[in-house]
């Protein structure tokens, strides 16, 4: 199944695998678990599934979204997809959760390295698998991570940044961003927006390339907690400082969320520079 994204920082989203469980404040109103428990049947519920090594085969098997599932007959989707697109990689779940089985995540890079005509955005809350994965898969295949995959993490709070932003800088990436989504509180980025950033060594100060891109927006649903606008602000001011594109999605206005709102008389949907392979 391939999905037009309603996401507006992508256009497309490809769920290869699927599903996930709380690991911070960030999910307790999870739009993805919301959606899987509204609409099972539209979120691959009706496939034939791959979860804990257990091939399950039905018309309709109903499971919860803690169960986490590898579709493979999504893999080709993206192979099809003929003109270039954005593509936001498991929208549904997090492709670094420790369910999901690490041939299942060579499986999904080597489709990515195959089409260079796609820019793919992933977003975890695990970075530390991230990491570990990437610099695996540097050593063994003896060159960068492609230009046309981005790594994300989200961080909603300032917590969560501090904790999960010093290990996505360490990871080796083309782009590196951060999703601040559901923003739950004012975020200080400093000093991982600046170019570079510096990091204790054992030979004094190294410098590292900061954060590429932020993204920012307000939690949505009936269950929603309140964001600050003021805490966008920081956000955005930060950004503009040290020049990294920002992006806010979404923002409560008078009580209702409102998609790519105005703040302070302009939207704000910057993209960092997409490089193609070889240049």
């Amino acid at each position: 199944m391939s999905l037009i994204s309603k996401i507006e920082w992508t256009d497309s989203t490809w769920n290869p695998a699927t599903g996930c469980t709380p690991v911070s404040e960030g999910c307790k109103n999870c739009y993805a678990a919301r959606m899987v428990e509204r609409f099972p049947k539209v979120h691959g519920y009706n496939e034939r599934l791959i979860g804990f090594g257990n091939e399950i085969e039905s018309e309709f098997s109903p499971r919860p979204f803690s169960s986490v599932s590898f579709h493979p007959f999504r893999l080709d989707q993206p192979i099809r997809w003929k003109k270039p697109r954005r593509v936001f990689v498991c929208s549904m779940g997090d492709l670094f959760h420790e369910d999901v089985k690490e041939e299942w995540i060579n499986d999904v890079f080597r489709v990515m390295d195959a089409t260079p005509r796609h820019t793919y955005m992933i977003l975890t809350k695990q970075p530390e698998r991230m990491k570990k994965f990437i610099v695996g898969a540097i050593d063994r295949c003896g060159r960068m991570t492609p230009e046309n995959i981005w790594l994300g993490i989200t961080a909603e709070n300032q917590a969560t940044a501090d904790e999960r932003i010093p290990i996505l800088l360490q990871t080796p990436a083309a782009k590196r961003f951060v999703s601040v989504e559901p923003m739950l509180s004012r975020v200080a980025l400093f000093p991982w927006l600046c170019h570079p950033w510096f990091v204790d060594s054992n030979i004094g100060m190294e410098p590292r390339r900061g954060i590429d891109w932020v993204i920012c927006g307000t939690e949505s649903g009936p269950q929603r907690r309140p964001c600050n606008i003021d805490w966008i602000r920081f956000l955005r001011d930060q950004c503009m400082k040290e020049k990294v594109p920002f992006f806010l999605k979404q923002m409560s206005i008078n009580g209702k969320v409102v998609k790519m709102p105005e703040l302070d008389g302009k939207a704000w949907g910057e993209f960092p520079v997409a490089k193609r392979r070889g240049e």
